[in-house]
């Protein structure tokens, strides 16, 4: 469950709701339902899910709106109209008469194939090869079994690409969706076509000239963590990172449900928290985990990475989960 979802318990010995974290899933334990007519179970546990249900463990792009392709230009409009009088007037009056009709069968294709051409290297020079992508990437590690689970969310233009194939790890799970924007409204349509052998992945996943979103998630071994050493008087938690980058905006919680805040927290050093008051009640960290961004890195925490020639311009790496404790000596 550390990816997410729900796992309901029915009938755990007459508990009210509860629920108890694991991992970015939850398990809830609900009241016994026997005795109750069927369709007011159906509505009770209904209810249940209205209240309590989860969505997914991916994070949410906060900057799409740049990579939506917008109308078409009014360059292609001129270059349709162009194209059209090359093979309507100027060819049945100019260059095939009456009595040459027959040079059409080959006036046609030839102009059809300078015009692709030339279409082509104006989509060449305008947009260029490869494309342009943000993404968003949440780290959930796990400290008790030296795990982490990678959660990227990633959306992206792509220009002309010349080559739409790349490498994934095996135990890497990718969708894919294909974006299009009208009328203000946000259309997500499944990717059809995309194909996968191993490592290898290809076929439609990246397509030329396309908004495309992506969702990837991989588990992977780490024994990077965030350690308690010590609570000195007032309550106030000192910490120590294994974590491979800098951990900024740190926010802890402790069993008390207070808040305590590190602007950065470099790996390998001891320092003090600061007592934090959120100015709205957050859904998370819960009491003794934790929550920080960090520089995108290489290596098992970093992005997780996809088609080469894509430029990601933006990256924002997220890394949430329980505190160790100083371990006894």
């Amino acid at each position: 469950m550390t990816g997410g979802g729900n796992l309901w318990l029915i009938g755990d010995r007459g508990l009210s709701v509860s629920t108890r974290l694991l991992g970015n899933g939850r398990i809830l334990h609900v009241p016994s339902l026997d005795g109750l007519p069927e369709e007011e179970k159906k509505l009770k546990l209904e209810e249940f899910i209205n209240l309590h249900e989860k969505g997914n463990c991916y994070p949410e792009i906060t900057s799409a709106a740049p990579y939506y392709f917008s109308a078409p230009s009014t360059t292609l409009g001129l270059g349709l109209i162009i194209f059209a009088v090359l093979v309507g007037p100027l060819s049945l009056f100019l260059w095939a008469p009456a009595g040459k009709r027959q040079r059409l069968f080959l006036l046609i294709p030839a102009i059809s194939v300078g015009f692709s051409l030339l279409l082509l290297l104006l989509i060449l020079a305008g947009d260029g090869t490869g494309g342009t992508g943000s993404r968003e990437v949440l780290i959930q590690v796990n400290p008790q079994d030296h795990s982490a689970l990678i959660s990227q969310n990633q959306i992206c233009k792509t220009s002309v690409l010349l080559n739409n194939t790349f490498q994934l790890p095996e135990n890497a799970g990718i969708t894919g969706a294909r974006m299009s924007k009208a009328r203000g409204s946000i259309k997500e349509k499944p990717i059809e076509g995309a194909a996968r052998q191993g490592e290898e992945c290809g076929g439609k996943w990246f397509t030329s000239r396309s908004t495309l979103q992506h969702r990837i998630i991989m588990p992977v071994s780490t024994r990077a963590a965030l350690t308690l050493l010590e609570t000195r008087p007032g309550g106030a938690p000192v910490f120590q990172s294994t974590f491979p980058g800098t951990l900024n905006g740190l926010t802890y919680r402790d069993a008390s449900g207070k808040y305590w805040t590190l602007e950065q927290l470099p790996p390998g050093r001891k320092m003090q928290a600061s007592p934090f008051l959120p100015e709205e009640e957050p859904e998370d960290p819960p009491p003794l985990h934790f929550r920080a961004s960090m520089e995108p890195a290489g290596g098992e925490l970093g992005p997780i990475p996809t088609l080469p020639s894509i430029n990601w311009e933006k990256t924002s790496v997220t890394v949430s989960g329980p505190v160790t404790p100083q371990p006894h000596e």
